[in-house]
């Protein structure tokens, strides 16, 4: 006769584990911090974006200075300069900038600089075009 194979029991997350979980799955609600220290929100706030993180830092200034390997990290995600950056300033070739996160909104800002020029452009040349063949067509 053989007995049923019983499941090893189930450990018991602690309650920090399970609050920072459901942060995790609910980061985009975060909103005031109020008087939490940073080193039990900064988990949740590795997996936010950056505009998510942004907004979180106007409503908590506090965590602002924190949060920069943070920024360092969506900074060399997201843009090939601030990557090539971190690799020099880490084997020491290059001073760190003082503010990650400004280095990324530079970036960002230079970014949108650029599409809306671009964007500028194909509309002059689709005025152009328009008008060269408004100018060809026969009246």
């Amino acid at each position: 006769m053989s007995h049923p194979v019983r499941p090893p029991p189930r450990r018991v997350q602690p309650l920090k584990d399970l609050c920072q979980r459901a942060l995790r799955a609910n980061v985009h609600r975060i909103w005031r911090l109020g008087a939490v220290p940073h080193y039990l929100v900064s988990d949740a706030l590795s997996h936010c974006d950056a505009t998510q993180l942004a907004r979180i830092e106007r409503a908590n200034p506090h965590i602002t200075s924190d949060n920069e390997p943070l920024w360092r990290s969506l900074g060399a995600a997201k843009y090939p300069e601030l990557r090539d950056l971190h690799a020099r300033v880490a084997e020491g070739l290059a001073p760190a900038p003082s503010s990650w996160r400004e280095e990324f909104c530079r970036l960002r800002r230079q970014g949108e600089l650029r599409a809306q020029a671009i964007m500028e452009r194909v509309r002059c040349k689709t005025v152009e075009a328009k008008q060269r063949r408004d100018a060809r067509r026969i009246k």
